[in-house]
């Protein structure tokens, strides 16, 4: 599966308020976050208003290249990520604990 939108959100957020369209989620170490990948949106009005949720962040694509965003290193350190990973780095180890994270 290629990932089309990449997303940290709170675990609590995700079951009440889920992504409107074609989604998969894993939940993170100690539970409060998941990160969830967005495949396809309903319509563009519904992303827009699910993306300005106060506990959803975006990991966009654009920067595959550039560091890790610092909240999501802290997220993410329990599978293998440290501070100098870039967003592509990171993605790799986390396809070690969750294999449809693909970005290609």
């Amino acid at each position: 599966m290629i990932l089309k939108h990449l997303f940290l959100v709170k675990s609590a957020t995700l079951a009440t308020t889920p992504p409107p369209g074609g989604w998969h989620a894993t939940g993170l170490p100690g539970g409060v976050w998941s990160l969830v990948q967005v495949e396809s949106w309903l319509e563009d009005a519904a992303r827009d208003a699910w993306e300005a949720l106060p506990d959803v962040v975006e990991l966009p694509f654009t920067m595959l290249d550039q560091p890790l965003p610092v909240p999501a290193q802290a997220l993410l350190a329990a599978w293998g990520v440290v501070a100098s990973d870039t967003l592509r780095a990171a993605l790799r180890k986390v396809r070690a604990q969750w294999p449809g994270a693909r970005h290609d």
